[in-house]
């Protein structure tokens, strides 16, 4: 969610919210426990981007594309489990939307820039987002209105 100043959208600043429960019920199978081992989220914005080009491409919202094993029981949101649907759905945009879309979704979820700062607050971060996933999705649109 973006929080509405007078000109517009903050893009720079989303409000994530998240609450916590105290889930008593036994660990699910292929899901660690250890919050060592659980995936990062390394930057909520891209990878928000990521979710978004991968609804867009795959035509449904993230939701109805999750396994049953990628939901809790109680329908609440979950990060670490909409990291773990979308990291799996990144195959399907390589089939589905081609290298370029499937790369630049890549890029998004798992922050994968081969930079270890993740600011967007960082030109040089911001030039790696560029090129791995402006360009790329720029690269797309170009080919498609060639068509």
């Amino acid at each position: 969610m973006f929080i509405q100043a007078a000109n517009g959208p903050l893009y720079e600043q989303p409000f994530v919210s998240r609450s916590f429960s105290m889930d008593k019920s036994p660990p699910r199978p292929g899901i660690t426990s250890k919050p060592s081992m659980m995936p990062a989220i390394r930057n909520p914005v891209l990878f928000a981007l990521g979710v978004l080009l991968i609804e867009l491409c795959l035509g449904k919202p993230l939701e109805e594309l999750k396994r049953p094993d990628e939901r809790t029981c109680d329908g609440s949101v979950d990060a670490v489990l909409d990291w773990v649907a979308a990291d799996r759905l990144v195959e399907d945009v390589y089939l589905e939307g081609g290298s370029r879309c499937g790369d630049a979704v890549r890029h998004c979820v798992r922050c994968d820039f081969d930079r270890r700062g993740t600011s967007l607050e960082d030109e040089d971060f911001q030039q790696a987002v560029y090129e791995g996933v402006v360009s790329l999705l720029e690269d797309d649109l170009k080919q498609f209105h060639h068509l």
